[in-house]
């Protein structure tokens, strides 16, 4: 009986899990191109303010604004507002200091979030476009042209991005790379198919009035601020050639807090309703549950799988060979993390970034179910990326 139940659950899982890395990307790429639709793009220059949220941030904010000084884009359409959450490091006086009349540097007291630094600026806000970015981000010279060339079409929302992380430090860039490479596979086939599920919240543009002020409690802010705006009908564009670069996590406690708190927020606008599509808009829910719920669903498919496999090992060789390989599999993720030195070869890198980020999800939802959470954030060490982005 229970070698059945084990079957049943462990096929079931293993074939979600399939789907989910390799099933839904296929059915995304041959719908996209049989399914999908173009969109205008034009030579407009409407308004655009730029918002950064910072906390702590003396260490880049000076790049930010020289960054954003050299951006080709015409002065009298460029502006930017930076909202202090409350810094005491000295990124006020370094924004205050800074020559340029089309910063404005407002102070959220007491510290509350970057939810909440958000709505703090809105509504002083009246370009036509909002581009939300972090302190530590580096545009490139085009960035904003590439972004705002979309809205021609007013069925567009919103437009995302490529970050470029920069990695000297944890050792896993190439598998780091390849996930990344995946996900903007499936960003640029959800995008022609009907609109990315997401956005990249260090580089995407938004029109000022699609933009609702996110809950106080929100940590998930770029995700569910462009999926209310995908949920009510306008699609969320994805253009590679809208570039940006910002340093990678530190080292592997940076990255699996950072990806803890995206786990942490994703639970949270799920079970709250924030931006979850419905029946009036079928391929972006078909999207948002291949894509993202399936996803935050891995670690406890894996814990099925590996626990089914556990139980049927004994009964054939077939299940022995199939429990092995996840053991050397986890193993592998385990020599990574101990062994930082190995972290290069691709054998341990990619079960090492793979285990890390369903690791995180697995504590993330641990920390939504039973540890109170806030809208505040605790940047990584940031280290100037000036020369490397340009």
């Amino acid at each position: 009986m229970l070698s059945t139940i084990a079957l049943v659950l462990g096929t079931v899982a293993a074939l979600l899990l399939v789907y989910v890395y390799a099933g839904y990307p296929a059915v995304l790429g041959i719908a996209a191109r049989r399914l999908g639709k173009s969109h205008e793009t034009g030579d407009a220059i409407p308004s655009v303010c730029i918002v950064v949220a910072a906390y702590q941030e003396a260490a880049v904010i000076a790049d930010k604004l020289a960054n954003f000084d050299s951006l080709d884009y015409p002065a009298d359409k460029l502006q930017m507002v930076v909202v202090s959450d409350e810094s005491t490091d000295g990124t006020d006086e370094i924004v205050s200091a800074h020559d340029n009349n089309r910063i404005t540097l407002l102070r959220q007291v007491p510290r509350a979030g970057k939810a909440s630094a958000l709505g703090l600026a809105l509504p002083q806000i009246t370009s036509d476009i909002i581009v939300f970015t972090d302190a530590n981000v580096i545009f490139d010279a085009s960035a904003i042209r590439q972004l705002v060339r979309h809205f021609a079409d007013p069925a567009v929302g919103a437009v995302t991005g490529v970050v470029h992380l920069i990695d000297e430090k944890t050792g896993y860039a190439e598998s780091e790379g390849a996930y990344y490479r995946y996900e903007r596979f499936l960003q640029q086939n959800e995008s022609t198919l009907c609109s990315v599920v997401g956005v990249d919240g260090a580089l995407y543009a938004a029109r000022r009035e699609l933009v609702q002020a996110p809950s106080s409690e929100t940590i998930l802010d770029d995700f569910v601020i462009s999926m209310n705006i995908a949920c009510h009908g306008h699609r969320i564009i994805y253009d590679d050639t809208a570039q940006a670069w910002e340093d990678a996590a530190p080292g592997l406690t940076d990255e699996f807090r950072r990806k803890t708190r995206v786990a942490t927020g994703a639970f949270q606008s799920l079970v709250k309703g924030w931006g979850v599509p419905g029946l009036a808009t079928p391929r972006l829910l078909f999207c948002y549950l291949s894509h993202k719920v399936l996803r935050w669903a891995g670690p406890i498919l894996l814990m099925i799988v590996f626990g089914a496999n556990a139980v049927l090992a004994p009964y054939s060789g077939f299940w022995l060979l199939l429990f092995t390989l996840q053991c050397a599999f986890y193993a592998l993720a385990i020599a990574g993390l101990l062994k930082p030195e190995l972290r290069s070869k691709t054998a341990i890198a990619i079960p090492l970034y793979f285990v890390l980020m369903n690791a995180a999800f697995a504590y993330g939802l641990y920390r939504f179910l039973f540890v109170r959470s806030s809208g505040q954030w605790r940047p990584t060490q940031r280290t100037q990326i000036r020369q490397k982005g340009q």
